[in-house]
């Protein structure tokens, strides 16, 4: 199945690179145009994150990996940052009458819009993977009609 391997630093000037590149890699599949959108907030915040709090403020590399496999699209962005882990990152109530810290909701929208997220550390590198299923455009289930 393709692959698409991206190989950014960490400036905000490179996420549209990164977004062409995820359109032109999106546009050789069949797939719904909503996960284009969803793909595209999952890189933004995942990316947005290795930029903010990776490299405590110094420039940085990181790598965004796409593979397609028959029914997903597992998404890895890995850097050599400080360790980083979102999947600890618990859920708390967004309202008024709850006290909770400031940020995180970023990696809350990514655990939602995702059908799985990974982490691990190796060698003083982070991979976050996330797995998101493909939606087919004229795909129709026998058990959906």
């Amino acid at each position: 199945m393709p692959s698409c391997e991206i190989r950014c630093t960490t400036l905000p000037s490179s996420i549209p690179e990164v977004h062409d590149r995820i359109d032109r890699y999106l546009a050789t599949m069949d797939v719904d145009e909503g996960l284009s959108s969803d793909l595209h907030v999952v890189i933004d915040e995942l990316a947005s994150n290795i930029e903010k709090y990776a490299y405590d403020g110094r420039p940085g590399i990181y790598t965004v990996r796409i593979r397609r496999t028959e029914l997903c699209l597992e998404i890895e962005l890995e850097d050599e940052g400080k360790e980083f882990d979102p999947t600890g990152v618990e859920e708390t109530p967004v309202t008024g009458d709850v006290d909770r810290p400031i940020g995180h909701l970023g990696i809350l929208l990514v655990k939602r819009i995702a059908n799985g997220l990974s982490y691990s550390r190796h060698d003083g590198i982070n991979v976050t993977a996330v797995v998101m299923r493909i939606p087919y455009k004229n795909n129709i289930h026998e058990g959906d009609r």
